[in-house]
C-alpha cells in the first residue's frame, strides 16, 4: 500500500504514476468541465468502506484497471460521476469507458477531448423501447417526442445493419438469418472487447448495473459475469470492482424516499447527489467471494450494491 506522501509523489510525476493513460490536455479539459459544472450539479462522496475508494486508487497506482458498478435511479448521476472522477488526481487521469443503452446514443463514439468512450449495447429496455410505437399525438410536445423516437429508431436500425455486416465477416461459419439479432451480438461483443482492452491499458469502466433507470433496486443485468468471463478468457484479471450506491437529496439535504420518475426525472440541477462507495475487490478476490458466499457473480454484485444504495432506493418488501 502507498503512504499519502507516495501517492502525492505519484500524482505529480507522470512517469511514476501508471494511471496516466490520457494526455494532460484531456485531463485539463475534464477538470475545466468539472469546475464549471460543479456549482449546478452538486455531489457528495460517502466512502462507507475502509477499503473502498481509497483502495481502488491505491491499486490503480499499482497498475490495476478499475470497474465501478453503479445504481441508476435517474439521469443526473451520469454527469456528476464523471465530474467526481475528473476531480480526482488519480482516477481523473484514466481513460474511461461507459456501456450505454442504444436508445440513448446514435452510435459508438469516443470523445477525443476528454478521452471518454461510449459503447452502445442492446438492453431489454432498449428492445422494448424500439418495439413500442408511441402515439402520433396532436400537440407540439407529443409530435416532437414521436419524431425523436423515429430518428433514434432509424439510427439504431442502421447501427444493427452495420454490426450484422461485421458479424458475417467475423463469423462466416455461423450465418444468421436474423439480422437484428446478429447486430445485437456484435454490439455486445464489441463492448466487452472494448472494456477488456481498456482495463488492460489500466483504464476505467463505469457500468450502470440495472441497464436502465429504475425507481428501486431489485434486479440487475448480467454485465459483471459477462465482463469477468470475457477477461478470464483473455487471460487478464488485473482490475478492481467497486459498487457505488447513488442517492438523491431534497432541498433540505435529506435523502429521498421516492425515486419514481415524477420525483427524480431529469438532471435535477442544483440538487445534491450522494455516492456511497462500497468495498473494493480485485477480480480474483471478487470471484473467490462469490464462490465462498454461494452466489453467482451477478448475485454478488446485486448484494454489494444493496449495501450502499439509500434505504429509500432498496426494493420494497414483498408481502407474503
Amino acid at each position: 500500500m502507498h503512504t499519502p506522501e507516495e501517492i502525492l509523489l505519484c500524482r505529480s510525476d507522470a512517469i511514476a504514476n501508471p494511471t496516466n493513460t490520457i494526455p494532460w490536455s484531456a485531463y485539463a479539459a475534464r477538470r475545466a468541465i468539472s469546475f464549471l459544472s460543479t456549482p449546478i450539479i452538486p455531489k457528495k462522496i460517502l466512502d462507507s468502506s475502509a477499503d473502498g475508494l481509497s483502495r481502488a486508487k491505491e491499486l490503480a497506482l499499482e497498475g490495476y484497471g478499475n470497474v465501478f458498478l453503479a445504481s441508476h435511479p435517474g439521469q443526473g448521476e451520469i454527469p456528476r460521476l464523471l465530474t467526481l472522477f475528473a476531480e480526482d488526481p488519480i482516477l481523473g487521469r484514466k481513460e474511461l469507458g461507459i456501456p450505454e443503452s442504444v436508445e440513448h446514443i446514435k452510435g459508438w463514439h469516443s470523445n477525443k477531448l476528454t478521452r471518454i468512450t461510449v459503447f452502445p449495447i442492446p438492453t431489454e429496455a432498449s428492445v422494448e423501447y424500439f418495439a413500442t410505437k408511441p402515439p402520433l399525438g396532436t400537440d407540439k410536445k407529443e409530435l416532437a417526442a414521436y419524431e425523436k423516437m423515429l430518428r433514434k429508431k432509424a439510427a439504431y436500425e442502421q447501427m444493427l445493419r452495420e454490426a450484422a455486416l461485421e458479424y458475417t465477416t467475423k463469423h462466416p461459419e455461423k450465418p444468421r438469418k436474423d439480422i437484428k439479432r446478429a447486430g445485437q451480438v456484435v454490439l455486445l461483443e464489441n463492448c466487452l472487447d472494448g472494456e477488456t482492452e481498456l482495463l488492460r491499458r489500466n483504464g476505467m469502466v463505469l457500468i450502470f448495473l440495472q441497464g436502465s433507470r429504475y425507481p428501486y433496486l431489485e434486479t440487475i443485468t448480467n454485465a459483471v459475469s459477462m465482463l469477468v468471463n470475457r477477461t478470464n478468457r483473455a487471460g487478464f484479471d488485473k482490475y478492481t470492482l467497486t459498487a457505488i450506491g447513488v442517492g438523491i437529496q431534497d432541498k433540505q439535504g435529506k435523502d429521498l424516499t421516492d425515486y419514481t420518475d415524477a420525483a427524480v426525472a431529469g438532471y435535477n440541477i442544483r440538487r445534491r447527489y450522494t455516492f456511497n462507495v462500497g468495498r473494493t475487490f480485485t477480480c480474483l478476490e471478487y470471484q473467490q467471494e462469490a464462490q465462498k458466499s454461494g452466489l453467482t457473480l451477478d448475485e454478488l454484485a446485486l448484494k454489494q450494491l444493496g449495501l450502499v444504495v439509500p434505504a429509500g432506493y432498496r426494493a420494497p418488501r414483498k408481502t407474503p
